[in-house]
């Protein structure tokens, strides 16, 4: 075995404040609220805690403004303590930072605290939802008038789901600027092809063991954590992943919300179980939906993305990102970090200043104007033309409901309700997910990756309180 101490020379620097960054960040102010999606089998009596933290600087209110830092799959927030305090000495203030359902100090759904789990992709944009809406009542309270985001991987997944859904509802956009470094859009799914590692996690979530590990992803917390697994690490430099090992083994066995029904020891996972996968998968086609129903330059996400690409990345796959950058956002700035690992922030000095460096010059650039959202496309009619595909499927339920044939009519409309779901679709296994879009929160927030079944599509029909016809009016799922 290579020794780490040859692969990163000269040593990284890492930049921290008197007494250390571990007493620093453990001396911030940490907050809670508890989630309106509650544990398995009981998704609507709470019981999941979400842990937040809001960092400040000299300055309560910081020059450049506030920040909000979203860390990415299995990541605690304070694995990212360092880049929160680059910000903060960059003169951003407050900066907050949340920890994900199921990692960090925040709730497991599971007893098992290493397995990575999630019942339903979307929990994560309802926590995400409530969270930015607590900075925003934070900040109105403290004057603050600037918001920025810095993201990464699994973390920008969320940011960008919620930032679509928040567009499609044309409620407000908040950030004056997003910066993105490696974010999942596709995630690499080696050793399996992507459409089998999809099917499997379908197949054993239907066979009732989506809480089990996924294939290959099974490992003790010594095996998760041992000094070998530097080989195989997503960052080259020794010195921060070593930081970031000490900080899961230093908090291996303390006590999270204890006496509360999601204690937990640790704030680190060795993995993630099936259905986890499985609705990680869905939020690729997420974004194929997004791409596919604003796909016009004046439609689209309206905020500033920065997005900082890994050359070297075997977490995610990078062309997904590309797509994304050029069709789903209209000012999507891309950067290539050729010799980067996944984690472009956590890297060698060589890396991770520029990518730094970089992202506050994109801020300053649009620190002076807070973009609204951008119009939603005009809602495509038919009336009672039939000539075009679109209009031939839904001519069929109108026809039904004028003469009366309520079966036919509602049969019709589950019909055209799963084409439009599955158009644009690559990955036939994930039909069981094809109408989750209608399970829907008390916020109001859109859960878009539960299955529904066909009496669920008949009671959104109903809902929306209508003929079938009205489910033709925008295309793609809603996020």
């Amino acid at each position: 075995m290579t020794l780490p101490c040859e692969v990163e020379s000269p040593a990284d620097v890492i930049n921290e404040p008197e007494g250390g960054l571990v007493a620093w960040m453990q001396g911030q102010d940490w907050r809670q609220f508890t989630s309106k999606v509650g544990m398995p089998g009981n998704r609507d009596g709470g019981g999941v805690t979400i842990d937040y933290v809001k960092v400040t600087g000299d300055d309560e209110v910081g020059p450049k403004g506030s920040m909000v830092f979203v860390p990415g799959q299995s990541e605690a927030s304070s694995k990212h303590d360092e880049q929160i305090y680059a910000l903060v000495q960059a003169g951003y203030s407050p900066v907050y930072a949340i920890d994900h359902r199921g990692q960090g100090r925040s709730g497991r759904e599971l007893e098992e605290p290493l397995k990575g789990h999630v019942q339903e992709g979307g929990d994560f944009i309802v926590d995400f939802t409530d969270f930015i809406n607590l900075v925003v009542e934070d900040l109105a309270e403290i004057e603050a008038e600037k918001l920025f985001l810095t993201c990464h991987s699994m973390g920008c997944a969320i940011t960008f789901g919620y930032c679509m859904r928040e567009y499609k509802a044309q409620r407000p956009q908040y950030f004056h600027a997003i910066a993105a470094f490696a974010p999942l859009v596709q995630p690499n799914t080696s050793p399996f092809p992507y459409d089998v590692a999809v099917a499997i996690g379908w197949t054993m979530d239907q066979m009732g063991i989506g809480e089990d590990w996924a294939p290959t992803l099974e490992k003790t917390f010594d095996e998760a954590y041992a000094e070998s697994n530097y080989l195989h690490a997503t960052t080259t430099s020794y010195t921060r992943w070593s930081r970031a090992k000490d900080n899961c083994v230093r908090n291996k066995d303390v006590v999270f919300h204890d006496g509360m029904p999601d204690e937990h020891t640790g704030i680190c996972q060795s993995g993630v179980t099936a259905n986890f996968a499985k609705e990680l998968f869905t939020w690729y086609d997420q974004f194929n939906d997004f791409l596919d129903e604003f796909d016009e330059l004046k439609y689209g996400l309206q905020v500033p993305i920065l997005l900082q690409q890994a050359g070297s990345d075997d977490t995610v796959i990078n062309e997904p990102q590309n797509e994304f950058c050029e069709k789903g956002a209209l000012d999507c700035t891309l950067s290539v970090y050729p010799d980067s690992e996944h984690n472009i922030w956590t890297e060698v000095d060589s890396i991770r200043t520029p990518a730094i460096e970089e992202a506050l010059a994109f801020f300053d650039a649009n620190s002076e104007i807070l973009l609204a959202q951008a119009p939603l496309p005009p809602v495509e009619t038919c009336g009672w033309s039939w000539w075009t595909w679109k209009c031939f499927v839904e001519f069929w339920p109108r026809l039904g409901a004028f003469l009366g044939f309520g079966t036919v009519s509602a049969a019709a409309g589950i019909f055209v309700l799963r084409k439009q779901k599955m158009d644009g679709k690559k990955h036939a296994a994930m039909k069981s997910n094809e109408m989750g879009e209608f399970n829907r929160k008390e916020s109001g927030a859109n859960s878009p990756f539960s299955a529904a079944s066909d009496a669920d599509l008949l009671k959104e029909l109903q809902r929306r309180g209508l003929s079938t016809s009205s489910a033709l009016a925008g295309k793609g799922s809603m996020l």
